[in-house]
């Protein structure tokens, strides 16, 4: 039998991370083993998926790194994971809103209820919604066409705007998480198509433009990641970005049963002090960064019927008479922003 010593321990789930001589690890409570965790780990005991010395099992605030927080919100997935329930927790000390990681065991238990193998589609078929439009917006706005750039889509999904730069002159590649997804745009668009993760790959060249599009939300540790995609960035490269506004009028009115929210696989809510707070500790400076008008996740936050908290809150009258209002007044539902590395780094 494998002898085995306590590396971690986690007091608010009671769990202790056990290790075997041979390196692997097992979240135990008591003397109950939960499940097999068998991670893999940089020479420096960083876990590859989160940068952290430790594994999954404390919450830390991605925006400032405390670990006081208090209870925001009692989510439900509207895609997966059944009727379970997640955290949504506020930091004491900044005040962002983030997933609380301490429901999983470990990444591995993270990814395997985030991310099971239908999120990708069985044909590998990833669908991104607006993004191609999001995309181009901010494209257009802020990046000149005039010269041929090396662009890095990030969470390529399809390849609908990795296809929309190609068309204006630029060298693509896309990096995907879903080896299927990634060989399908690879073949369709005749680039090149890394299938990894920001935290696990090294893409052995470096670009003018990166782009996250709905990417930016799913890290577990973004400091970490957008550290490593700033050491991707080739001299004057930008990173474009796009996520949900936590700061919107529709994500306040209707709270948990907000769309843009998408727990468990959003890891953080951010609102546009949160983003500078976060770009800054990545070694990056925002230099643009606005709301788009009319963009909503309104209608779909009435679409599933997890979001318990939605349904005979309003009449259908109602329903779109809100609807119309917050498009023409408030604050998008979409952020989309633009950093480049700090001058000071």
């Amino acid at each position: 039998m494998d002898r085995s010593r306590p590396v971690g321990y986690d007091a608010g789930n009671r769990l202790t991370l056990m290790e075997t001589d041979d390196g692997r690890r097992a979240a135990v409570v008591g003397r109950e083993r939960v499940q097999p965790v068998f991670l893999t780990y940089f020479p420096d005991g960083r876990n590859p998926m989160t940068g952290y010395a430790e594994p999954f099992l404390q919450a830390h605030c991605p925006f400032c790194n405390a670990k006081d927080a208090a209870l925001a919100h009692r989510v439900a997935d509207q895609f997966f994971s059944g009727d379970r329930m997640f955290f949504l927790l506020r930091c004491k000390a900044c005040g962002g809103t983030f997933l609380d990681g301490k429901v999983f065991a470990s990444v591995t238990d993270f990814l395997a209820t985030a991310y099971p193998a239908s999120y990708h589609g069985g044909d590998g078929i990833v669908a991104r919604g607006p993004i191609p439009l999001l995309g181009r917006h901010a494209v257009d706005r802020w990046i000149s066409h005039r010269r041929p750039l090396k662009v890095l889509d990030v969470g390529c999904g399809g390849g609908q705007f990795l296809k929309y730069m190609a068309t204006r002159g630029h060298a693509i590649t896309g990096l995907e998480p879903d080896q299927k997804a990634a060989d399908n745009v690879a073949h369709q668009l005749q680039c090149q198509v890394l299938a990894g993760t920001v935290e696990t790959l090294d893409p052995g060249q470096r670009f003018d433009l990166i782009t996250l599009w709905d990417v930016l939300e799913h890290f577990v540790n973004p400091t970490f990641s957008l550290q490593r995609l700033r050491g991707w960035l080739d001299n004057n490269g930008r990173i474009l970005f796009g996520v949900p506004n936590f700061d919107s009028w529709e994500a306040k009115l209707l709270g948990a049963g907000w769309f843009g929210l998408e727990v468990p696989r959003h890891t953080l809510q951010c609102t546009p002090p949160h983003l500078q707070r976060l770009m800054t500790r990545a070694g990056l400076e925002l230099t643009a960064l606005r709301s788009l008008r009319g963009s909503s996740y309104f209608a779909k936050s009435f679409m599933d019927q997890r979001l318990f908290e939605n349904r005979n809150r309003f009449r259908p009258a109602t329903l779109k008479a809100l609807q119309r209002l917050i498009r023409l007044l408030a604050p998008g539902a979409y952020l989309i922003g633009m950093a480049h590395p700090a001058a000071d780094v």
